[in-house]
């Protein structure tokens, strides 16, 4: 599993339930304060379940995500991420993990229930892209693309709120 479940758990981050009008700067992003379970990860390989928590702290969205040991797995995996807003135009995003990849991501901001984030990564060192679309107040999806225009997804995960 790779860096990419993060990147879609996360980032996974920051749509309003359909038909709200979005909140700006950081607090757009209290949408996700709480703990959520999450299933998927890359397309490729079997889903896989993961729990998330988002805390704010001041002016910064802090996530971490831990995924257990689970078939087809080498190794649990734990992933660190952080989210700002830069008081201009663009939310800006990094992640961390256990495993040593990172990503660092941006999304300019959005009305309605979609973010469109651009990542840089250290699994291929390529530009990708992902969407948050938040479905209404417990529920989101995180889709991932290999390729800024791709349209076949290669991560996707669905995540529901246990706690706020």
């Amino acid at each position: 599993m790779n860096k990419l479940f993060v990147v879609c758990v996360f980032a996974m981050t920051a749509a309003a339930p359909a038909g709200a009008q979005q909140a700006g700067g950081m607090s757009a992003m209290e949408y996700y304060v709480g703990t959520w379970a999450c299933t998927g990860g890359p397309t490729a390989n079997a889903p896989v379940k993961a729990t998330t928590t988002y805390v704010m702290n001041g002016d910064v969205l802090s996530q971490s995500v831990s995924v257990p040991m689970q078939p087809g797995m080498k190794s649990p995996l734990s992933i660190s991420l952080a989210y700002v807003y830069d008081g201009k135009s663009r939310y800006l995003q990094t992640y961390l993990d256990s495993r040593g990849s990172w990503n660092v991501s941006y999304a300019p901001p959005w009305t309605g229930n979609t973010e469109k984030w651009t990542d840089l990564s250290s699994n291929n060192g390529k530009l990708g892209r992902g969407e948050a679309v938040r479905t209404d107040h417990d529920h989101y999806t995180f889709t991932g693309y290999a390729t800024p225009t791709g349209s076949t997804p290669n991560f996707k995960i669905t995540c529901g709120r246990q706690s706020s």
